[in-house]
C-alpha cells in the first residue's frame, strides 16, 4: 500500500483576507482484525477549508466559514494542494489511488457559486500507468508529497497544477 504520510496540514494559501488550507485525512471506521488490533482508517480524504483569521479568536476557537471534503467510497485521496482564483473558484490538486488504480494524478473545482462547503466530483487527469514501489529505508511505500496548484499571474484567474503519478518501474525496487 502506499504511505500517505499523516494529516498535517500541506498547503495554505491566503487570498482576500482568507487563509484557505488543504491536508489529507483518515475517513471510514478505524477496523478491527482478528486478533483485536486497531488498524488504521479504511481511505484517506482530502479536506478543504475556508478560514476567516479575524473570527478565530484565541486558539483553540473559531469556526471555519466552510469546508469540505474530496471523498469517494473506494479511492484513497492524498497530497493536496489548493488555490484561489481572484473570483474565488476553489482547485484542488492531489493524488489518488485503489487496489485497482495505480496512483494518478487528479483535481477537484468549485465555482465561487457553489453552496458552501461543496466540491465538484474528483477528475482523474493523469492515470497512474504501472505499479509504484520505492520503500524509505523502513517499510513504508512511501509516496513523494510533490503538489503544486496555483494561479496564472497573467490573468489570475486560470489554474495550473504539477502532480504527480505513478509510472512504469524501471530497473529494481528497493
Amino acid at each position: 500500500p502506499i504511505n500517505s504520510g499523516d494529516s498535517r496540514l500541506l498547503n495554505a494559501v491566503a487570498r482576500n483576507g482568507k487563509v484557505w488550507a488543504a491536508h489529507n485525512v483518515g475517513a471510514g471506521c478505524f477496523v478491527h482484525d482478528t486478533c483485536g488490533s486497531v488498524l488504521p482508517f479504511t481511505r484517506n480524504e482530502v479536506a478543504w477549508y475556508e478560514i476567516d483569521p479575524a473570527s478565530i479568536g484565541a486558539f483553540p476557537g473559531g469556526t471555519p466559514i466552510q469546508q469540505g471534503r474530496v471523498a469517494d467510497p473506494g479511492i484513497h485521496f492524498y497530497y493536496p494542494s489548493i488555490a484561489v482564483n481572484e473570483d474565488e473558484c476553489v482547485a484542488l490538486g492531489f493524488s489518488g489511488s485503489d487496489e485497482s488504480i495505480f496512483v494518478g494524478a487528479w483535481y477537484a473545482t468549485r465555482a465561487a457559486a457553489d453552496p458552501l462547503g461543496a466540491i465538484r466530483a474528483p477528475f482523474q487527469f493523469q492515470a497512474g500507468l504501472g505499479p509504484y514501489l520505492d520503500r524509505d529505508g523502513t517499510s513504508r511505500n512511501r509516496w513523494g508529497d510533490y503538489s503544486a496548484m496555483t494561479i496564472d499571474p497573467l490573468d489570475d484567474a486560470t489554474f495550473w497544477t504539477v502532480q504527480e503519478y505513478a509510472r512504469p518501474q524501471v530497473g529494481a525496487a528497493d
